[in-house]
This record gives C-alpha cells, sequence and structure tokens, in this order.
C-alpha cells in the first residue's frame, strides 16, 4: 500500500461506515483526531520541503526551519498572519525568502548519507567506517552493522529508505 492509497483508505474508507452508531462523541473524537494525524503524518513525511502554500495554511503549528547559508535547522512556529517564522531562540524568517535564504519541513529531515557506512578491510576482517568496529571474516556478507545498525550495502540503503519512508515491503 502506497501512502496516498493510505491516505484515500483513512479518509474515504468504508470502515467508517462500520463504527457503531452508538458510538459516544467522547469516542468518535479522539478517533477522528488519530486518523486526522495519521493522514497529516502520510502526507507530511515526503522529506520534501513545504511549498509557501502548505506555509500559509499553517498558522501557529510548528515548523522545521533548515537556513541555506550554513545548513543548520531549528524549530519555529509559523504565523502566516505577519508573513514570519518564529524561532525558538526570538529569531524569524521572512516568508519573503523563502526558497531562497531558508525551507521548512513538517518534520525533521532525515540524512540518510549520515547514516550509511560501508565495510572497510582491518587485516583481512570487516570494520565498520562509522562505529569502527571489527567482526569476524564472513561478517562481510552482513548488510547491516551488528554494533551501530547502520547499512552497509546498497540493498541495505534501500530497505532502510523504505523504512524511513513508511513504505510497505
Amino acid at each position: 500500500m502506497t501512502n496516498e492509497e493510505a491516505i484515500w483508505t483513512l479518509e474515504n474508507g468504508a470502515w467508517w461506515d462500520s463504527l457503531p452508531d452508538d458510538i459516544s462523541d467522547a469516542d468518535k473524537n479522539p478517533l477522528i483526531s488519530a486518523i486526522e494525524l495519521a493522514v497529516d503524518a502520510l502526507k507530511g513525511h515526503t522529506g520534501e520541503p513545504l511549498t509557501i502554500e502548505q506555509l500559509l495554511e499553517m498558522d501557529g503549528e510548528p515548523v522545521w526551519i533548515f537556513r541555506l547559508e550554513d545548513q543548520k535547522g531549528w524549530w519555529a512556529v509559523i504565523y502566516p498572519g505577519k508573513k514570519v517564522a518564529n524561532t525558538d531562540y526570538g529569531g524569524y524568517f521572512d516568508f519573503e525568502d523563502y526558497g531562497k535564504t531558508w525551507l521548512a519541513y513538517r518534520y525533521t529531515p532525515v540524512k540518510l548519507d549520515a547514516w550509511t557506512a560501508q565495510w572497510k578491510d582491518f587485516r583481512g576482517k570487516p570494520k565498520c567506517s562509522m562505529c569502527n568496529s571489527v567482526f569476524p571474516e564472513e561478517y562481510f556478507q552482513r548488510p547491516f552493522c551488528p554494533k551501530c545498525g547502520r547499512p552497509l550495502t546498497p540493498e541495505a540503503r534501500t530497505m532502510l529508505e523504505k523504512r524511513l519512508r513508511g513504505a510497505r515491503r
């Protein structure tokens, strides 16, 4: 199932009709909130920066701000009426500069490259390039480092990308 199919099922699926007629608002409201949150996560977990249109719909909501100049990021709250994003340290970013000097994400972006490692040869034994752990010779065939868990092969990297993007096998 793709994210788009999951969104459609959550928003339009026939399961809504299977809810008991006598379900109270106290029971229904948390369910509706949970579904809305799940749909929001599915829509926003693409790893792509938000569009300016999406930002304008996020009055008072938190976003991850990424400053292009120095590659730093932090959480901020969007106030589209003021055309700025306030950061937790009191700074702001003007919407006119969006895409030029800063980007915003619904979630902290995953930097997969920082999680990728490779086996290095250390006197005939495999050594993880990230945690520097050395293992018995037969570990050269393993796709993930047994100590730090980082992917060590292209197949393992693809598997991790699917997990991080919420894709099913």
